[in-house]
């Protein structure tokens, strides 16, 4: 009889990229698996960002699985930065694993959620980016597009 197979994951499911923008607001972008082998390493990469960042935006779009786990870590970091007064934490984005676990919790009001706020920060940085092009190269490859 042989034996079942066993599934094997990387070391790491979850991917983390930290943005930082104007006015000491910082987006958390994440990737992949949020679940009881990934959660603490949110907790690792926010945390320090809480006493240093005005704002955080959790941008979930790019997470594929959730579990209780995940969702834990998601609450905790916005509870510390609540209680302490740190800074204002706020989600963006949620995938459709997401969507449905924070349905079947319960949890999907208590959050303060942002409307593609991510998206439309690296938008309007890329505008700027393009307007400063215009001016110094009017002849520019850059179109202006409202």
């Amino acid at each position: 009889m042989a034996a079942d197979p066993i599934e094997f994951q990387p070391l790491s499911a979850l991917r983390i990229d930290v943005e930082s923008e104007r006015d000491r607001k910082v987006i958390v972008r994440c990737q992949g698996q949020l679940v009881r082998e990934t959660a603490s390493e949110l907790n690792r990469a926010v945390k320090p960002l809480l006493g240093k960042s005005s704002h955080v935006v959790l941008d979930l779009r790019g997470v594929r699985k959730i579990d209780s786990s995940g969702l834990g870590a998601v609450i905790a970091l916005e509870g510390t930065a609540s209680e302490m007064g740190l800074c204002r934490i706020e989600l963006c984005g949620a995938s459709s694993p997401v969507q449905e676990l924070l349905r079947r919790t319960n949890t999907l009001s208590a959050f303060n959620w942002v409307e593609e706020e991510a998206a439309n920060t690296v938008l309007e940085s890329r505008r700027e980016t393009i307007g400063d092009e215009l001016r110094r190269n009017p002849d520019s490859k850059f179109r202006e597009v409202d």
